[in-house]
């Protein structure tokens, strides 16, 4: 299902954890960027990113989101393409990481590259015109930014200030003109301000039109319209002199107005006014655009309201109360069907005009957002989607987890048993034989498992102290008896500097010295594995330590040392006919070592023998002094006069388990469901249960918060441990939620289920 969701998705989805490191990208995605998905991993992405556009990225997504932009990216093939990215941070938790959307839009660019060389001559010839226009008329065209810092200015009209086009650039206006202060923060506030100005030049009055809106490009910042009508006033002067002057000036203040209209248009922001006094509503070209209404349509209070329906008419209102009330701007999104009967969305202003503590006029501006809120609903949508898809992987994971592993234990389970009956030397044999296949069979699942969970993003570190001299004596008892079987040396070396007991996640560093000791033994045929431990250096309470694995073994081709570490990847076809395995063993390790901001390297030549090596970072632990931290026993004492509750609906795993504590001297019973070991809980003291989380009637988990909200003291001190197939991360955090104090993972290894008996009995 996972898959057939993704390779539906009509664009690329790609998941970045919150360092901006990619964890997921889907099919789509794939094809877009010509990555895998071990390709992309992590930092991997950013390589397709042009360097220019990388350092934007990685300084201004985490902080300036949602984003949305084109941009080129240069393909493992070189060649170039063009992409729509949409990213935003997840709305529930958002330091939890991104999503993002890529669509392929070179196409699109191509065409656009030749609307773009068309629309480049009509800008020349409109440059062309434009010049003519600021060059000749007494005009100033100008924009500020938020600090009042003047970013642009060209017009005939600075000449009367004795300045030329961009003279001003980087001067702020506020110091320059502070008697128009009280219009520019009006204008920054959102208000559209038309004032006149007067100034005395040349020590001659000279007057100013000022048109002032915000700038719909930069959010606090104004663009400015100054046209001189000196001449006007003059005009107004002269009227009754001569209808030549009025006529002139007349025309002057028109193309005035059609150079506001224009700018008004450029940016898609239209423009209202009304009048509470007259009755009387004004709207600009561009609001009447927006709202596609004929061009004789009249503006009326009520007529407004009548292009919402009946939520947002009253939200709209309600905000328009608002800002009677408070006399402060407010701004909205509503949607609203247009004249034609199109919805649309938009976003607005209320600005109210206050005289002499009433508000006379409300002014305001609209903006078309529909497009904004189609891909904000889109990305909502794929959101959803991925999210949905990813549940069901992990329901599907789970589920192969339990069902498989079930019938795993009592293959294994049974065959320990088997060994220690005494048998005859064939049958030895053969069962050593059995459970050879037994374990390599669990092996391939837990990769299969361990590298699901990689990949989805739910391995966590854990933080404890351990004793690295005792956790490697378990590493080289582990791989002792298959090196002596094949008759190969094999050595672990520990630097004597090193510190007894180191703070980090044992249970991962064995993983990944498992995984790459296994492969040492596995191919090499004679000769020897070493592993060496060093110090690499102390500094405060942490130890850098070089960790390597190296063997006589096969050896790898160089020409294939990148590819090894690929998932289901080996160094040559028939490795896996000779000597088995998934091919995740050094993806997983690669993965695991990534993860805590490390690598691992190799240096290897085909029949030279290989060396595996990488460097971590522990904690130094206080408790240098403790004896052994290892929880895993290598021999069993008797737990005679110990009783024991196992609740396990399956027959074979509760023939194994029962035969394990019968030779541990156990008083054991048995519960076939949740709600019978509840029952038996009531009428029995035992010293500890053993409870299976998958049972008919009632599950292990009901099963122990029904014991635990008992209320005599003795149900929430017994020690229940939970027995599961699942290898999903989310188990430990369900048992321990559900009231357990721990979890044993079938199938059943003997001494890991004697440990955690033990550790909870009082001996």
């Amino acid at each position: 299902m996972f898959r057939a969701i993704n390779d539906a998705l009509p664009v690329g989805i790609f998941v970045l954890d919150s360092n901006l490191r990619c964890i997921y990208i889907n099919p789509r995605c794939q094809q877009i960027t010509g990555l895998s998905l071990e390709q992309s991993a992590n930092d991997g992405w950013l390589r397709i990113v042009p360097e220019d556009v990388r350092s934007n990225i990685l300084e201004k997504w985490p902080e300036e989101l949602p984003y949305r932009g084109e941009m080129q990216l240069m393909l493992p093939d070189h060649s170039v393409i063009w992409v729509n990215v949409l990213v935003t941070a997840f709305e529930e938790d958002p330091a939890s990481g991104y999503l993002g959307t890529l669509e392929d839009i070179t196409e699109r660019k191509a065409t656009e590259a030749t609307r773009l060389r068309r629309l480049r001559r009509d800008n020349r010839d409109k440059s062309r015109i434009l010049n003519s226009i600021t060059s000749t008329l007494p005009l100033i065209i100008y924009k500020v930014n938020a600090k009042g810092i003047v970013t642009s200015s060209i017009g005939a009209g600075l000449k009367s200030f004795g300045f030329h086009d961009h003279e001003i650039v980087g001067r702020n206006f506020f110091e320059m003109y502070p008697e128009t202060a009280d219009i520019f923060r009006r204008a920054m506030a959102g208000e559209v301000v038309r004032d006149v100005s007067s100034y005395i030049i040349d020590g001659k009055e000279a007057f100013f039109h000022n048109n002032v809106f915000p700038d719909p490009n930069n959010k606090g910042g104004i663009i400015g319209f100054v046209l001189d009508i000196t001449s006007v006033r003059q005009a107004e002067r002269e009227l009754m002199e001569t209808n030549a002057d009025l006529q002139k000036a007349r025309r002057r203040l028109e193309r005035a107005n059609l150079l506001l209209d224009a700018s008004q248009d450029l940016s898609k922001v239209g423009g209202w006014e009304y009048n509470f006094k007259t009755g009387k509503a004004y709207g600009t070209k561009q609001m009447f655009a927006i709202y596609e209404v004929p061009e004789d349509f009249v503006a009326t209070y009520d007529n407004m309201f009548d292009f919402y329906e009946e939520d947002e008419r009253r939200i709209l209102k309600e905000k328009l109360a608002i800002a009677l009330e408070t006399q402060m701007p407010v701004v909205f999104e509503q949607r609203l069907i247009t004249y034609k009967k199109n919805r649309k969305w938009i976003s607005g202003t209320f600005l109210p005009m206050v005289e002499n503590g009433q508000v006379m006029m409300m002014r305001g501006a609209v903006m078309d957002i529909t497009k904004r809120k189609e891909d904000e609903l889109e990305l909502v949508k794929a959101k959803n989607t991925a999210e949905v898809a990813a549940l069901a992987k992990q329901q599907f994971l789970s589920n192969m987890s339990h069902e498989i592993r079930t019938p795993i234990n009592a293959i294994i389970g049974m065959t320990h048993l088997l060994i220690q009956e005494q048998p005859k030397p064939e049958q030895k044999e053969m069962l050593e034989a059995l459970k050879f296949s037994g374990d390599n069979l669990l092996s391939l699942i837990n990769d299969i498992l361990d590298y699901s969970k990689i990949e989805s993003g739910k391995i966590v570190f854990e933080e404890v102290d351990f004793n690295l001299r005792v956790f490697l004596d378990g590493i080289r008892q582990s791989h002792n008896l298959q090196a002596e079987e094949k008759g190969i040396r094999f050595e672990v070396r520990l630097d004597d500097t090193l510190p007894s007991v180191i703070v980090g996640d044992s249970v991962r560093l064995a993983q990944i010295l498992n995984n790459l000791i296994s492969n040492a033994v596995k191919f090499t045929q004679k000769g020897s594995v070493e592993v060496n431990i060093r110090q690499y250096k102390q500094q405060g309470s942490d130890v850098w330590i070089d960790f390597s694995v190296a063997d006589t073994g096969i050896g790898i081709d160089p020409s294939v040392h990148d590819h090894i570490f690929e998932s289901f990847t080996q160094a040559s076809a028939d490795t896996t006919r000779r000597f088995g395995g998934t091919g995740l063993g050094l993806a997983i390790t690669k993965r695991l070592l990534q993860l805590q901001d490390s690598d691992i390297s190799l240096d290897s030549a085909q029949g030279k023998g290989s060396v595996f090596s990488f460097r971590l970072v522990f904690g130094i632990s206080a408790q240098q002094h403790t004896k052994n931290f290892s929880s895993i026993v290598t021999q069993y004492d008797s737990l005679k006069g110990h009783s024991v509750l196992l609740a396990e609906d399956n027959e074979v795993n509760v023939l194994v388990a029962t035969r394990f504590m019968q030779k541990w001297e156990m008083d054991i019973d048995l519960a076939s469901n949740g709600q019978e070991a509840v029952s038996k809980v009531l009428q029995q003291h035992y010293d500890i249960v053993l409870m299976d989380l998958q049972m008919p009637v009632m599950d292990g988990y009901e099963a122990c918060r029904l014991i635990r909200a008992m209320p005599e003291p003795r149900f929430k001190e017994i020690p229940i441990i939970a027995l599961t197939a699942s290898a999903m991360a989310e188990i430990k955090g369900k048992v321990i939620g559900a009231g357990m104090n721990d979890y044993v993972t079938k199938p059943f290894n003997p001494a890991e289920l004697y440990s955690q008996i033990r550790k909870y009995l009082t001996i």
